[in-house]
């Protein structure tokens, strides 16, 4: 599970026991993911998927280690690092997509279409998960493993190329 900036001071709290760790590392996690945005929609101005392609392929990994991970601190670790190559997935996702909701030219329809579906995503996963503990009374780690497959057409979306925009006129 990728982990975010807002939750990680807590937890390396929590496992550190230490405020000045706590703060070096959420330190360290926000300039990387700092300069990664950055570098990625470089990359994507350029229409050249190389980071992209190198996060996709790390987030997988990563979901495929989680169903063999049993030490909390790996979790972490590996969750710092997933959200990061999250982030770069997520810049050269919407990157290609706000271009395409510009061509569209029917920007508030196309964001509605886009929220829905990033709402009910998770709504899917997380109802998934439900069925599968209902049944079973458990969750078994390798279930992780799913996580990294339901990120491949994120994934090769982001990859793809940027649009020329369109300009269009209205006419009233």
């Amino acid at each position: 599970v990728p982990i975010r900036l807002t939750v990680l001071p807590l937890i390396v709290f929590l496992i550190s026991s230490s405020l000045s760790t706590s703060i070096g590392v959420v330190g360290i996690a926000a300039i990387g993911q700092a300069v990664f945005a950055y570098l990625t929609g470089k990359y994507k101005d350029k229409n050249n998927p190389f980071l992209n392609i190198f996060a996709i392929t790390g987030l997988v990994l990563i979901w495929i280690i989680y169903a063999f991970v049993s030490v909390p601190v790996w979790f972490v670790v590996l969750g710092i690092i997933a959200g990061i190559l999250d982030d770069i997935v997520s810049t050269g996702r919407e990157a290609r997509l706000s271009r395409e909701v510009a061509n569209t030219g029917r920007a508030v329809e196309a964001t509605i279409a886009i929220e829905i579906a990033r709402q009910l995503g998770p709504a899917l996963v997380f109802a998934f998960l439900l069925l599968v503990y209902s049944v079973t009374g458990t969750l078994p780690q390798s279930l992780l493993v799913l996580g990294g497959i339901l990120l491949l057409p994120v994934g090769i979306y982001a990859i793809g190329g940027i649009q020329k925009l369109r300009i269009q006129s209205h006419k009233n």
